[in-house]
């Protein structure tokens, strides 16, 4: 954990855990730099935001996990939170932005709220899908909620927490189209285009790739000129992928190829895609693209937890926004390759399902209106530190 004396200017510290907070905290972070250079950023966090400008005091998201997380990463989050603790009575901070994560971020905001910090956070907790009755706790512990749902503001109002919906990174981030487009031109070419997102975390590609995969095979089997481009977020997990594959089909798999941190570039490339659920629905809704949708969870979780704790009748974000099952959600997912297969096998013979879908995809965008997330989070910052 890297130290520093406390800056003379106003300091922030982000804090994120999982890969898809370190993104939304780089363009926050590289929004505010430009803004206010002379603010001392700090982060527990990962690469994008030290790209972005922050000075990493501890590595976050090296290994994120989805869910109930087991007694190691539990006793890691502890050992975190007393390093940051110790950071904390060592340095002058003028607010403290968590990103995400609740579960994580909850204890560090009641560090920064026990010595006077303001905190902002950054992404609301979906307490409007499980977990209400953490309305309490939220309340005590967030001075300011920067939403990036469209219908989040309201909810957390009606209940009596200050928020802001600021816009959504994915709608509202300038895509470099050259570079996207370089890269898309690097991708082999067929009628038939199909983008596998396995998601960010290690977790779920242990849980979901080989499911996608099986359904890759079998719908290459049934339409020959299919081609699959797999995006992984980083190197580590672009290798454990290229595993998955040795083990699972005996080597290289035909008509597939993995690339790493181009998921735009392999969107907008595709004809269609299949993804876990999470935060990269949205990714294909911006690029209009039809997908199908999973999450893989046991069957003794799901009837225990998972029914009676959700309070939405969808899952995936895209759906929940429009209140409509515009997305296939196969959610929970149990079994084999066999319901995946089918329902991507479905989607890619029917040209009035992708158009139906890539119609109301258009129409969720302008749910999110014409508003820069990072550029207005960089400015309620700058309100705050004065």
């Amino acid at each position: 954990m890297e130290s520093s004396t406390s800056p003379s200017s106003a300091a922030v510290l982000f804090t994120a855990f999982e890969p898809s907070g370190d993104e939304h905290a780089s363009q926050v972070i590289a929004a505010l730099r430009q803004r206010r250079p002379d603010i001392a950023i700090f982060a527990a966090g990962g690469p994008k935001m030290k790209a972005a400008g922050a000075q990493i005091i501890l590595d976050t998201t090296h290994d994120a996990v989805m869910g109930i997380p087991g007694l190691g990463k539990i006793l890691e989050h502890k050992r975190m939170n007393k390093q940051i603790e110790r950071w904390l009575d060592s340095n002058k901070v003028a607010l403290h932005m968590p990103v995400d994560s609740p579960a994580a971020n909850f204890p560090i905001s009641k560090l920064s709220k026990a010595r006077g910090i303001p905190v902002y956070q950054l992404v609301a907790p979906q307490l409007w899908a499980w977990a209400p009755w953490r309305i309490r706790k939220t309340k005590r512990l967030i001075d300011k909620l920067l939403c990036i749902l469209p219908f989040e503001e309201d909810w957390f109002r009606e209940r009596g927490v200050d928020a802001e919906y600021v816009g959504h990174p994915i709608f509202s981030e300038v895509y470099d189209d050259d570079a996207i487009d370089s890269v898309a031109q690097t991708l082999p070419e067929s009628e038939m285009r199909l983008a596998i997102l396995p998601g960010s975390r290690p977790g779920e590609i242990e849980k979901s790739y080989p499911t996608m995969l099986g359904a890759f095979i079998e719908l290459r089997r049934r339409h020959p000129d299919l081609i699959g481009v797999v995006a992984a977020t980083n190197e580590g997990l672009a290798k454990r992928i290229g595993e998955i594959n040795q083990e699972q089909a005996g080597g290289e798999v035909d008509g597939l190829r993995v690339i790493t941190g181009h998921a735009n570039a392999v969107l907008r490339w595709s004809s269609y895609a299949m993804a876990t659920s999470g935060t990269v629905t949205l990714r294909a809704c911006r690029h209009q693209r039809p997908l199908v949708a999973m999450f893989r969870i046991k069957p003794l979780m799901w009837n225990l937890l998972g029914r009676w704790l959700l309070n939405t009748p969808f899952i995936l974000l895209p759906n929940i926004i429009m209140g409509e099952e515009m997305i296939p959600e196969l959610i929970p997912y149990y079994g084999g390759p066999q319901r995946l297969t089918e329902a991507m096998d479905r989607l890619i013979r029917d040209d009035a399902a992708q158009q139906k879908q890539i119609q109301a995809q258009s129409e969720l965008a302008t749910r999110f209106g014409n508003r820069n997330a990072a550029q207005r989070a960089a400015e309620l910052i700058d309100e705050a530190v004065g």
